[in-house]
Formats: structure tokens, C-alpha cells, sequence
């Protein structure tokens, strides 16, 4: 490895990183301090062209290395100053152009890391007077805790010492092991030294990975290689969108952990492959996931202990499929009757998927499992034992291939099969909808009953409909992808026919079904919306009452402002229900009632939001209830999107 002398300013090469007490530099990407981040070549060509010139010892590194930038020269005295003579930086310790230097480095960089004395990470955006250890400290808040390439400076050396902007001492990782758990995850035990990192599941590990981002792409794979104990070697000469599977590939051979399959779908992705994740992210939700032996999930599930031949020999992974023998619980529909706890977790989308049952719990001691369709190609060779993982949706709103729950009550229902998993795209159950309104003669998904229509004409009252789509981004997760849904929007105005002219012609009453199509039924409504617009205001507003409805369907009902005279006040009745000819196509009833009493006119009315700011206000089906909520109980609901802000298309 090349260190950099720290009192010559020039390069020397040791054979191997126990010949000499050296320290390491760490610090974030993000930050692009001077020319101390990795990455630049620079710093390299620099120093190599002033080792040409005869070498001097001196004091003062601060005023007498100009050669080096002045971050670097910072780092040289601070690591002088404790003793050490060498010191390694990515920046300028690597030849950048060199791809053989680089692909050493990067399968040499943890055991570099564990071999330092001594890694100082410096935190340019933490002030001096700063106390990590308080809830609102700028170190729980550094960028250095969400950079992918500082993850093996933190676990890897035995001692870190964090340093403020002026490289001042903050702590060091046994001092900070508490609040470094908080803000990175790492268990303390792993931080001190009390637990080897690899007896962390691949799941936890990559949970890990998921909090942190990667300035650049191809900065991932190798900042991860040493936490699994990978080289480089082993991934290939793929492109840089198939290295992190390449990479999950390796770590499956080696560790045969089958947490690795416990990650999430995410919406921010394409999921080329079903049976490996396409980035960390993925693995937000699995943090607490780790591996059970297999004879303990054969205790667990009563089957003989040697039934099970998970992690032998047996099972082979190969570009197209995994081969292995797994406990699947088959998708009979005895085994999910109505009432029972899996049909409430998995829907009705389990009926029709399979479930197998994988080596690992979670932190309630739940199995996790995959969801599994049959396989069907026309024209393939198929033996019937193909299948592939999907995402399903279930009743509790949710979108997802993997789930944890306790398989006592389908034990009977559990049979050993050997299955070939193959490697296809991960479907979505949502179908994206399509932009615009509907074509001529299409009939619209969703439409207001002629009665209604009629009612509201009589009243002096036009309903214009249009459709649009809405896309939803998750602000929640930033790493690279924005996680992203398209929603169809049916909109209906009800406005004055001809309103007087004394009277403000944009007077209307908007009502805005939000909906998505599924895969498996015609379609979801997800919420309802009411608004009433009045002197150019936008007015949300909510559910005065939910009027119950033997039919099942929704009714709500709605006290809004005075709409043509001051004296007189409107109630808006809602009525949603499937149509009897049609199942696929919804009804909406609108119905205005007028009130004479001022005091109803002004009764229950709850602006929420105006200035024609949104706020999607969810109505649920709930006799005599006031409260907000889902229509899950009358139609499928879309899975939860608080935290989304909407964008028009």
C-alpha cells in the first residue's frame, strides 16, 4: 500500500499494511472539501512530481509543504502531531488512473482500514463548541453519516476520533458508540469491538447500507465489498446496473443467509429481478430481520430435522433462477379461509400466490416469507416447479413481496418442495393509468348518476366532469430514485348555470375522486374531496357525517357555505356505489339540499386549506362517525401515502 510521509510530504510503498503505524483520513463526498475527498487525481500527480525534488524533513507542515493542499496539509499535522509518521488518504494515496491499483484498493480498503492505529474523521459542517451527544447536536446531523463510502470507516478501525471543522476532537467511536447507533444503526456491540461484524445478518448489514448515499453510482458496490467480505474479482466486468446483484449473488454463495431475500418493494425502483434488491434502500424496512439455523425453522414448523436442505449443497444459484428446497404453504384456498389471521395479512392476492417460508424472523419472532406465483410461459420447457416472486396487495393497504407473520395456525397446510425461483422483473399488482380523459365513446370508470344530474339541472345547477393524472412523490426517500405513483383523478364541478351578476361567476362546488387501477380489480378508490371555491378562495372541506347505508355504499354528507344567498346555506350529499350492470364502473350521486336555519347553514363547517392549496381529506365508511378515514371497508384502498405530496400531469 502507498502512505504519504506526514513531515516529507512524499510517498512510500509497503508490502503489506502491518509493516508500519500509520493513521487514515476519512471524510464525506458530499462535503467536496479542497482536495481531500477521494476521487481526485490531482493531489496524486502532485506529490509525484514534487518526490522528484530532493526530499527535506520539516517542522512546520502547516507553511512548509506547499506541494499539498492545505486540507492535507491540515491532516499531516494532526496525525504528526499524535505520533504518527504515515498517513492514507483515498485522495491522493491512489493512482486514479490505474484500474488495477483501483480494484486493489477497493478489495484491500477494509483491511486497510482495520490495520490503521488510528482513523480520524473529519466533519467540516460540525463546529468545535458542538456536543454530540444532544438530540438536535450538528454531529447527528453531519453529512458524514450519510455517505455509502465512509460506512467501513466507522466499523472497520478499531479506533476513530471524530474532528470538527477547525480539527478539533469531538470524541471518539467508544465514547460515541450510543449516539452512533442511534444516527447510523451499527450496534454498539459491533462499534466496541464485543462483536464481530459478521455476525450481523446480510439484511441488518445492508439496512445499514440503506441509510447512506452514494455521490457517484460506481461508489456502492465498493464501499460494501469488505462489510461482506467480497472481492472485486468475484462481480466481473458487469455494468454498473447489474454489480449490485452481482454483489448480493457473492454474498448469497458465501454466507447461504437467506435474510438477503427479506427486502421490500419500493416504489422508486425498477426491479428487474425479483429475488435481489436493485439498491440498499430497498432494505430500509428490514433492519431487525436476522437468520435462523435451519434446524430450528424444522423445529419450528414440525418437520423432520433433516428435511430441510436450505444452504447444502443442494441449492444452486445461477443467472436465470435459484434452486432450492423450500416449506411452502400452497395457495389452496382452504388454506386461506376469509376469517383467518394470514387471509387479514395477505388479502385477497394470496388466494392466488404461494407462500414460502424462509430461514429468518424478525425482532417479534415472526418467519419471514415470499410470495410466489406459478410460473407460465407458452412454448417454455417448464417441469411445474418454476415460479417467480411477485408483489402483492393486501387488505391492510399494503404492496409488498416479503411479510413476516407466525405460520402456527397453517402448520397442516406446510409441505417441502423443491422449487426453481426464477429471475424475472418484479410486477407491481398497480397498473399505471392512462394520462388524459377518457377517448370518445369509452365509457368513464367512474360517472355521475343521470338522476343526480337531472336534480342539480332542475336547481339551476351545470356538473362538468374531467379526468386527469396525478403523480405522487415520495419525499421520504432520496437515494438516487424518487420514489414515484400515478393516480387517476375524476374530477366534478358543480357550478350556478346562470349565476347572477351581482354574484362572483366562479362560485363552484369541486368534488375529486382519487383512484388507481389494479391488476386484479377494476379499480381502487383511494379518497374523496370536497372543495368549495368562493371570492377566488379554495375551501377543503371535511365530512360533516357518514351516513350509513344498507347497499354498502359510501355516503357522506357535507355542510358548505352559503353558494347564491347569504340567508340560504347548501348541504352536499355524496353517494358512491358500484354500479348493479357493470362492475367495473362506479356511480356518484351529488345531491344539494337547501337549509333555511342560519345556525345549520354555519353548523359543522371545517375549512381546512385556502388559497387553493390542496388537502386531500380521506372519507370512510362509518356510521354516525365524524372522524376521517379510509373507504377500505366499502372498496380496495391503495396503500398509504402519507407523507406524499401531489404533482399535476
Amino acid at each position: 500500500m502507498r502512505l504519504l510521509h506526514t513531515r516529507q510530504g512524499t510517498f512510500e510503498w509497503f508490502d503489506s499494511p502491518t509493516d508500519v503505524p500509520y493513521a487514515i483520513i476519512s471524510c464525506d463526498t458530499v462535503s467536496n472539501l479542497d482536495l481531500l475527498v477521494p476521487g481526485n487525481a490531482f493531489a496524486y500527480q502532485d506529490i509525484l512530481r514534487f518526490q522528484s525534488l530532493p526530499s527535506t524533513v520539516v517542522e512546520d507542515t502547516h507553511t512548509l509543504l506547499p506541494h499539498l493542499s492545505s486540507a492535507i496539509r491540515d491532516a499531516c499535522k494532526v496525525v504528526s502531531s499524535a505520533g504518527y509518521d504515515y498517513v492514507w488518504l483515498e485522495s491522493c494515496c491512489v493512482d486514479k488512473n490505474s484500474h488495477v491499483e483501483v480494484s486493489e484498493a477497493f478489495d484491500c480498503m477494509w483491511e486497510w482500514y482495520s490495520s490503521a492505529q488510528v482513523c480520524y474523521a473529519y466533519l467540516p459542517d460540525v463546529d468545535p463548541e458542538d456536543v454530540p451527544k444532544t438530540s438536535d447536536s450538528q454531529f447527528r446531523r453531519s453529512k458524514w453519516h450519510e455517505d455509502i463510502r465512509t460506512l467501513p470507516a466507522l466499523i472497520a478501525p478499531r479506533n476513530v476520533v471524530f474532528l470538527a471543522r477547525d480539527w478539533s476532537v469531538l470524541g471518539t467511536k467508544n465514547t460515541l458508540a450510543r449516539v452512533l447507533e442511534e444516527v447510523a444503526g451499527v450496534d454498539q456491540t459491533i462499534l466496541k469491538g464485543e462483536q464481530s461484524v459478521h455476525d450481523a445478518s446480510v439484511a441488518r448489514r445492508m439496512w445499514w447500507a440503506s441509510k447512506r448515499r452514494s455521490a457517484r453510482g460506481e461508489d456502492l458496490v465498493p464501499s460494501l465489498l469488505g462489510l461482506f467480505g467480497v472481492k472485486s474479482a468475484s462481480l466481473g466486468p458487469e455494468p454498473s446496473s447489474r454489480t449490485f446483484a452481482r454483489l448480493q449473488e457473492e454474498v448469497f454463495r458465501a454466507t447461504q443467509d437467506y435474510s438477503i431475500f427479506a427486502w421490500h418493494y419500493h416504489l422508486g425502483h425498477e426491479h428487474p429481478d425479483c429475488l435481489f434488491a436493485p439498491s440498499p434502500c430497498c432494505f430500509a424496512r428490514s433492519g431487525d430481520v436476522k437468520s435462523i439455523p435451519i434446524r430450528d425453522l424444522a423445529a419450528r414448523l414440525r418437520l423432520a430435522p433433516d428435511a430441510l436442505s436450505m444452504g447444502s449443497t443442494s441449492t444452486m444459484l445461477s443467472s436465470a433462477k435459484l434452486s432450492v428446497r423450500v416449506p411452502l404453504i400452497p395457495h389452496q384456498i382452504a388454506s386461506f379461509p376469509p376469517t383467518s389471521a394470514l387471509y387479514e395479512v395477505f388479502g385477497v392476492a394470496a388466494r392466488f400466490s404461494h407462500v414460502a417460508i424462509l430461514p429468518c424472523e424478525d425482532a417479534q419472532g415472526r418467519l419471514n416469507v415470499l410470495t410466489l406465483n406459478p410460473a407460465s410461459d407458452p412454448g417454455a420447457l417448464l417441469t411445474g416447479n418454476e415460479y417467480f416472486v411477485r408483489a402483492v396487495e393486501t387488505t391492510l393497504g399494503q404492496c409488498d413481496r416479503t411479510w413476516s407473520y407466525d405460520p402456527v395456525l397453517y402448520l397442516d397446510a406446510v409441505r417441502l418442495q423443491d422449487v426453481h425461483i426464477l429471475r424475472r422483473p418484479l410486477r407491481s399488482p398497480w397498473a399505471v393509468p392512462q394520462s388524459g380523459s377518457p377517448a370518445a365513446g369509452e365509457r368513464p370508470p367512474l360517472s355521475l348518476h343521470e338522476s343526480s344530474r337531472a336534480r342539480l339541472k332542475a336547481q339551476g345547477y351545470d356538473v362538468h366532469y374531467e379526468a386527469s393524472r396525478r403523480e405522487l412523490v415520495d419525499d421520504l426517500y432520496e437515494r438516487g430514485h424518487r420514489a414515484r405513483r400515478f393516480v387517476d383523478v375524476q374530477c366534478f364541478t358543480v357550478s350556478p348555470a346562470n349565476p347572477p351578476a351581482r354574484e362572483d361567476s366562479s362560485r363552484c362546488i369541486i368534488v375529486e375522486v382519487t383512484t388507481r387501477r389494479h391488476r386484479l380489480a377494476p379499480m381502487s378508490i383511494d379518497h374523496v374531496v370536497v372543495r368549495q371555491t368562493r371570492l377566488g378562495e379554495s375551501l377543503t372541506l371535511d365530512a360533516t357525517a357518514l351516513v350509513p347505508n344498507s347497499s354498502r355504499s359510501l355516503e357522506a354528507k357535507y355542510t358548505l357555505l352559503s353558494v347564491i344567498d347569504s340567508a340560504v346555506g347548501r348541504v352536499l350529499y355524496l353517494s358512491l356505489s358500484r354500479s348493479p350492470s357493470d362492475p367495473a364502473v362506479h356511480v356518484l350521486e351529488i345531491d344539494l339540499y337547501q337549509t333555511t336555519e342560519e345556525s345549520d347553514t354555519q353548523a359543522d363547517v371545517s375549512p381546512r386549506v385556502a388559497d387553493g392549496d390542496i388537502a386531500e381529506r380521506d372519507v370512510g365508511f362509518e356510521a354516525g362517525s365524524r372522524k376521517n378515514g379510509r373507504v377500505a371497508d366499502v372498496f380496495p384502498r391503495l396503500p398509504s401515502i402519507r407523507g406524499w405530496t401531489s404533482r399535476s400531469r
